[in-house]
């Protein structure tokens, strides 16, 4: 079976915002749309950008955007590096898709009925979601713990506040931090929470999804796509951030250091057969280097596709590797 070299086509939404900001802590502005091109000013974290208009290059599938910097120079921005400046926290705006996204900040997906211990919001309200009919939860009601059903499928949990007066009448609201645990069926399973109540923490929504139907959503996925087709779909989705139909993601724990390049597993997105693998790799050497795939097979178990986000990179310049390999299970 052949190794796949995949170049990303994606669409990316008409709505455009007015202003960026780099989602790293330096991004290097460019003359040209190409990571080939001069670099004419490195702006910091935090720098606004203000878009001038967009430009779609046909290399590698790569997006740029022609700005203006703080400083008034104007010149093009790699749009992977950057994040529009009224959604600072996600990636930029895409059509809409059916698939999940990643889990981020303030969702946590649990699939096996063992103990979750999960962080929640200690002031806001935060949700409890199965994929079917959840039970009525089980808890200590004198734990200053609040749950209330919301529809067949949700449960919304809350903190109780406790309020006292003091000596010279004036009321205080005091918000407990101790743990709190919840017994609820979901799925024909009982499933065991114990919640971490944490401030500053916004509003979190916790996901029960069965393994079982997951996987078996990814194995009817994987059985009756075209093979190419399988694989182009697989990177998108990885490039994009989303969680393929089925597949279910955890956090990569792999770096290795090398001479010229350094470089950690992102994410893994595991299905039935095959598992996709976001890298991201950073250059320090002093050196121009281009990327080859064939240098990284010996560290990727079964590879069937292999992709560069920019296949070229200067010094602390990084891009992603999208891998596509077999299920070693």
């Amino acid at each position: 079976m052949k190794l796949l070299t995949v170049f990303i086509l994606l669409t990316i939404s008409t709505t455009v915002y007015a202003d960026f900001v780099p989602r790293f802590a330096t991004a290097n502005i460019r003359e040209e749309a190409s990571i080939n091109s001069t670099i004419i000013e490195t702006v910091q974290r935090g720098a606004v950008l203000k878009d001038l208009k967009n430009v779609r290059q046909g290399l590698n599938s790569r997006f740029w955007y022609y700005i203006e910097t703080p400083t008034g120079l104007k010149g093009y921005v790699a749009s992977d590096i950057i994040n529009d400046f009224e959604l600072r926290d996600v990636a930029l705006p895409i059509k809409k898709s059916t698939t999940n996204t990643v889990k981020n900040s303030n969702t946590t997906v649990v699939s096996d009925n063992t103990l979750h211990r999960v962080n929640i919001s200690l002031k806001n309200l935060n949700r409890l979601s199965c994929g079917s009919k959840i039970s009525d939860p089980i808890y200590s009601k004198d734990k200053e713990f609040e749950v209330v059903r919301g529809g067949d499928k949700d449960l919304f949990l809350k903190i109780s506040p406790i309020k006292t007066t003091t000596a010279d009448g004036v009321t205080e609201i005091k918000f407990n931090t101790f743990e709190r645990e919840l017994f609820v069926e979901c799925l024909g399973k009982i499933y065991n929470f114990t919640f971490i109540p944490v401030d500053n923490l916004p509003t979190q929504t916790i996901i029960i999804e069965s393994t079982f139907q997951e996987i078996e959503k990814a194995r009817n996925t994987e059985r009756i796509s075209d093979y190419e087709e399988l694989i182009y779909s697989l990177v998108k989705h990885a490039y994009l951030e989303q969680i393929p139909v089925g597949y279910k993601m955890s956090k990569g724990n792999l770096a290795y250091q090398f001479k010229e390049l350094e470089i950690k597993l992102r994410y893994v997105y595991k299905g039935y057969d095959y598992v996709v693998e976001d890298w991201e790799i950073k250059s320090v050497s002093p050196q121009v280097i281009d990327l080859d795939e064939s240098s990284f097979i010996p560290y990727i178990k079964s590879a069937r596709a292999v992709t560069f986000v920019a296949p070229r990179l200067s010094k602390n310049e990084k891009t992603r590797m999208l891998v596509v390999r077999l299920n070693s299970n």
